[in-house]
């Protein structure tokens, strides 16, 4: 059975995905890592594999209520996402 898409719908989700991708951006400096000199006092109990990862790697920031305030993702040495105003959009 071939899945059918009624043309109004197909127009209304092409709008709203052009939207959202209008809103990616690159992230902020306050968000981006910060260079540090490595901890010694850190002791690593596993080490993870590929095999360990599932799906691509996101980051995501939360808010000091615990609410996710940012969601973004790597793409070519970038992290770009959604931030403020557009991640509540």
């Amino acid at each position: 059975m071939r899945l059918q898409i009624h043309d109004d719908a197909r127009l209304n989700y092409n709008k709203l995905a052009d939207e959202l991708v209008s809103r990616l951006r690159p992230a902020p400096d306050a968000l981006r890592p910060k260079s540090r000199l490595p901890d010694p006092n850190i002791h690593v109990a596993h080490q993870f594999t590929p095999a360990d990862l599932i799906g691509e790697m996101a980051y995501g920031w939360t808010d000091v209520a615990g609410n996710i305030a940012a969601r973004a993702f790597g793409q070519k040495g970038q992290m770009i996402g959604l931030f403020d105003e557009d991640h509540e959009a």
